[in-house]
């Protein structure tokens, strides 16, 4: 079986084309020109460096690919919305429309963003779209293409994450991993934390390679549903996804300020004038801190001020769909997040 996937040198693409390669599948990689490739090479069939939304696809599609699963997209919540619309809008149709008749499945990987806060707790399939911000809107409309070119004869499943973590991730809870190991460096190894706050709901990136790995291995990756959310088994509330992290790293935490302090707060300082200032001087700690520890990290810790929108309430979806169709998510949030440490420690991205 020969496999294409898209955003191969990022980091669902390298976790995913690693187990794709244990499988025997044949790998046919792509990421932008500039992309470093290193890292997957040894499992690859070939790797043909290009932009989905701009150069000519036809070279993904000489090796005739029983299936294609487009990983690549812009996570970035503070990225410029011409960007977002270029990658994960513009991007999309071109590779659904080149794809049509020449693939036996195609896999796209969402996002439950698409729901924006959740008008249904916990969020399922059938729950009403409401993106927020230009990320959430551009993956809804990427997704959208996708349910057209379903219609003209596409065989497609769509996965929805919610927030992946794990081993290569240099966003979302990375940046928390990087700031608690910022205080832990500073001596400062108990700090004031949050008390109580909403449910959070997070994916470890192994479950989300062996959903994959799981429709692929299906005839053609034969159901009847075909869109699914993938989260952990259970959501946890904000006070314990902090302390999680936290401990994972070494720090302790004191929940001793209430969520309904904390979160004005946090929105307030956000929005002053000095708060660039405060995350170039963030910055520039971690970067004494590498330098001190010979560090070998591409971690930028930062906490974006459009994060707060996703602390206003519960987050949290139904996994029942997928679970139905025989797949179960089996990592916890403290299980992942101790894996995640370790190998960032291991391979020198934080102390």
């Amino acid at each position: 079986m020969k496999c294409v996937v898209t955003g191969a040198a990022g980091f669902l693409g390298t976790n995913l084309i690693e187990d794709l390669a244990e499988e025997g599948i044949k790998i046919i990689a792509t990421d932008i020109p500039k992309a470093d490739f290193s890292e997957i090479k040894k499992f690859c069939y070939k790797i043909i460096p290009l932009d989905l939304a701009s150069d000519s696809l036809e070279e993904l599609f000489q090796d005739e690919p029983d299936v294609f699963v487009h990983t690549a997209g812009v996570f970035d919540l503070s990225a410029p919305p011409h960007i977002l619309k270029r990658v994960n809008v513009d991007a999309v149709e071109r590779i659904c429309r080149a794809s049509l008749g020449k693939v036996k499945l195609f896999i796209h990987i969402s996002s439950t963003g698409i729901y924006g806060k959740p008008e249904k707790i916990p969020a399922d399939e059938n729950t009403k779209p409401k993106p927020r911000n230009m990320y959430e809107k551009t993956k809804k409309e990427g997704e959208d293409i996708v349910k057209l070119y379903m219609q003209k004869g596409l065989n497609s499943i769509i996965l929805r994450p919610t927030l992946m973590y794990g081993p290569r991730s240099k966003y979302g809870y990375a940046m928390l991993i990087g700031l608690y190991s910022i205080a832990k460096e500073r001596k400062k190894e108990k700090l004031p934390s949050v008390k109580g706050g909403p449910m959070t709901h997070s994916v470890y990136v192994k479950d989300v390679t062996e959903a994959i790995k799981f429709f692929i291995k299906r005839e053609n990756g034969k159901t009847k549903e075909k869109i699914f959310n993938i989260a952990d088994p259970t959501p946890l509330p904000f006070e314990k996804m902090l302390d999680v992290i936290a401990s994972a790293v070494g720090v302790k935490l004191n929940p001793v300020i209430p969520y309904f302090v904390a979160r004005p707060l946090t929105l307030l300082i956000s929005h002053l004038p000095i708060y660039p200032d405060l995350q170039k001087k963030v910055l520039n700690i971690w970067d004494e801190i590498v330098k001190e520890k010979n560090l070998s990290s591409p971690l930028r810790p930062k906490l974006d001020r459009e994060w707060n929108d996703y602390f206003a309430g519960d987050f949290m979806y139904s996994i029942e769909k997928i679970k139905s169709e025989g797949f179960s998510p089996s990592f916890t949030f403290e299980k992942g997040i101790e894996l995640t440490v370790k190998w960032y420690r291991d391979m020198k991205w934080i102390p």
